[in-house]
């Protein structure tokens, strides 16, 4: 794979967008570092400890409703499912998490254009998900059917691993409910339900309860199974 210039970064944060807020964008994820050592080595021993997955955005600050101020400020603390990746073409690779904002900064020196800074770190046993971008923000889902793209996650979902799912819904009509479908084989000519995202009735982000493997199919792809009104809506797929 190329090397990617970031220019097409994008962040999904619950209900709102905070892609054209920002300029800089970066994942973390760490694991604690336990040492095992004992006599009479001379090399420190580590064994992985609990692991972390914090996302870091920062851009320029704007308060009208629909903006960046109010959407972090009145989620400060709050843990928010989140969407983000370095492409937003269908099928690129996709990162998710459960997010708490555990930080947010605004205002800077006089004549500059007002910054901000929001950090939020993982709070749920998923952790982070790496997955695959199935559905780019779409307006105007306002029909049952496969919506999207369908995603090959390679090796299907293995034995003591999770199938993970993330709907980010921008506008929202009335109801939606959607179903993540697998198969063998990129038609999706027999494809099998194996978990649903709603009723889903406001914006907001959905989280996927996670579905235990072992499932064998390595195409994934979400399906509407009911809605009433129309709706704007990003998601993700993936496996933990």
């Amino acid at each position: 794979m190329a090397v990617v210039a970031l220019t097409d970064a994008y962040a999904y944060v619950g209900g709102y967008d905070m892609t054209s807020d920002l300029n800089m964008l970066e994942g973390q994820f760490d694991s604690e570092s336990l040492t095992t050592t004992t006599f009479p080595k001379t090399w420190t021993t580590v064994v992985g400890g609990l692991k972390t997955a914090t996302v870091r955005a920062s851009g320029f600050w704007q308060a009208d409703s629909d903006q960046v101020d109010p959407a972090v400020f009145d989620n400060f603390g709050a843990s928010q499912p989140t969407l983000f990746g370095f492409d937003s073409s269908e099928g690129a690779a996709a990162y998710f998490v459960q997010a708490r904002h555990v930080s947010y900064q605004m205002c800077g020196e006089v004549g500059t254009v007002a910054p901000f800074a929001v950090q939020a770190s993982s709070t749920d046993k998923a952790g982070a998900v790496r997955g695959a971008l199935a559905l780019t923000k779409t307006s105007g889902l306002s029909s049952t059917g496969d919506i999207g793209s369908g995603v090959q996650l390679a090796g299907g979902v293995a034995a003591g691993e999770y199938l993970y799912a993330i709907v980010n819904v921008f506008a929202a009509g009335t109801t939606i409910t959607i179903d993540v479908e697998s198969d063998d084989n990129a038609g999706f000519t027999s494809a099998t339900s194996r978990g649903t995202l709603g009723p889903i009735t406001a914006t907001g982000g959905a989280w996927l309860a996670r579905v235990a493997g072992p499932i064998t199919d390595d195409y994934y792809r979400f399906n509407i199974t009911a809605v009433t009104g129309s709706f704007t809506a990003a998601g993700a797929i993936g496996v933990g």
